[in-house]
């Protein structure tokens, strides 16, 4: 609390980035140990592993639509490692539950060891998932439920993303989106009422033909709020604005 008191007031802008900056807070506690890894003796698996390690070390730690191919790796890596108990370098502490877990123990053999099969196997799905080092998280991550795939930013939850999204396994290496963000709205007050942006997500119409079936989901993806009318002046301004009077 005392940080938040510090830092001023929260403005609209701090919290929709807070939403959509899309950082994957897990790079934070392995990210580094990984890189340390890459940059140690790889052996007879160096020309494997390189493609791996020169996606990670390029990747920008977030989840957006530009992200790079590593954050793929990194997931694989990621999913694989949860098996080995004691990969913690800094296990979790009560006391102290912002900072830990954290770091790779990658200077533990049964870690080093689990760590390079990981690396090899997530080297192996991408091959296999027909991914190359230049595509990008918006071409993997997508949404078709309107027909057509939309690029989608954002990713699982248990990476520490707040634009948590779920995910299965589409054709051609992508991934479909199930769940996840759906309907946001940012609000702040001044002197004339509250003043507020939103999206929907997953789009109003479920209907493919519908002009309102991928409308706002294209506008998630381009991360561009609307702006919400409040007073009945705003709400007549609309351009759509129509007046349906019903009588018994």
């Amino acid at each position: 609390m005392s940080s938040l008191q510090k830092a001023g007031k929260v403005s609209v802008e701090n919290l929709q980035a807070m939403v959509m900056d899309n950082e994957v807070y897990h790079a934070g506690q392995v990210l580094p140990d990984l890189l340390r890894f890459c940059a140690s003796e790889l052996g007879d698996d160096a020309a494997r592993l390189t493609p791996l390690c020169t996606a990670l070390k390029a990747w920008d730690g977030r989840a957006d639509l530009n992200s790079g191919i590593g954050f793929v790796y990194f997931q694989r890596i990621v999913t694989s490692m949860q098996a080995v108990a004691s990969r913690w370098r800094v296990v979790f502490d009560p006391q102290n539950p912002v900072h830990t877990p954290s770091g790779l123990a990658i200077e533990y053999p049964e870690v080093a060891t689990a760590l390079r099969a990981a690396m090899l196997a997530a080297v192996d799905e991408v091959a296999k998932a027909g991914l190359s080092a230049e595509t990008r998280w918006g071409d993997i991550q997508v949404s078709s439920i309107s027909g057509q795939p939309v690029p989608i930013h954002g990713g699982p939850a248990g990476l520490g993303i707040y634009n948590a999204m779920q995910t299965v396994a589409g054709k051609d290496g992508k991934r479909e989106v199930v769940s996840g963000t759906s309907y946001l709205q940012v609000v702040t007050f001044d002197e004339q009422g509250p003043k507020a942006q939103g999206l929907l997500a997953f789009s109003e119409s479920s209907n493919p033909q519908s002009a309102h079936s991928r409308d706002q989901t294209e506008a998630f993806s381009k991360k561009q709020w609307s702006t919400l009318p409040f007073t009945e002046q705003q709400i007549k301004a609309d351009p759509a604005y129509q007046v349906q009077v019903i009588k018994e």
